[in-house]
């Protein structure tokens, strides 16, 4: 969605604490869906509605799909090693050109006029989209702004260093579940040998 115009940008609502139980969810749950009974369970006093918003979200940031599966996007960033440039990744899909230049500790009243001005949405609507954007920088741990964690980002480890699984694919494993395969080994950044 970058650089595209505002009025395609969905409401958003998300909070840290619902993408912390959300991530922990991914990693235990693999490619399996979420749902709003599990996070409503493990974050106490969120309601089944709220749950539903907040899944609602994910969806529309790239994490989950329309089934509420992890995209692949959505394993990377489930995973604590991967999350910042995954984080990354999904600010620069989902919010307009520009934002990137906020940082976590970036005011409403910096935020919300931004948003308001380019694009047709609500006060309301820019509120919520600027807590979104901070829930997910603080959640990454991106302190400051994304583009300066993109001069600060990690180096990629080393392929010696990285770790090796041997996987028996199934005989009838179908491209799909070898797919998952993959990018499961890929989200967590493994090396992965097939026989």
């Amino acid at each position: 969605m970058e650089g595209t115009d505002m009025n395609s940008m969905p409401s958003l609502t998300l909070t840290e604490r619902i993408a912390e139980v959300c991530a922990s969810l991914i990693s235990e749950l693999g490619e399996k869906p979420l749902d709003k009974d599990a996070v409503s369970q493990r974050c106490e006093g969120v309601s089944l509605s709220n749950a539903q918003k907040n899944l609602a979200s994910l969806m529309n940031l790239g994490i989950l799909d329309q089934e509420k599966r992890p995209t692949a996007l959505g394993i990377r960033w489930a995973n604590p090693s991967l999350r910042q440039e995954a984080t990354r990744e999904v600010i620069s899909v989902s919010f307009p050109e520009g934002m990137s230049a906020f940082s976590s500790k970036s005011e409403n009243k910096d935020i919300v006029p931004w948003l308001k001005q380019h694009g047709s949405v609500s006060e309301e609507v820019a509120k919520k989209n600027a807590a979104a954007f901070r829930a997910l920088l603080h959640f990454a741990e991106i302190g400051g702004s994304v583009e300066d964690a993109e001069k600060h980002a990690p180096l990629p480890i080393p392929a010696q260093r990285r770790r090796r699984i041997t996987v028996n694919v199934p005989l009838k494993a179908s491209d799909t579940e070898i797919q998952r395969i993959i990018n499961l080994a890929r989200a967590n950044d493994l090396d992965i040998v097939m026989y």
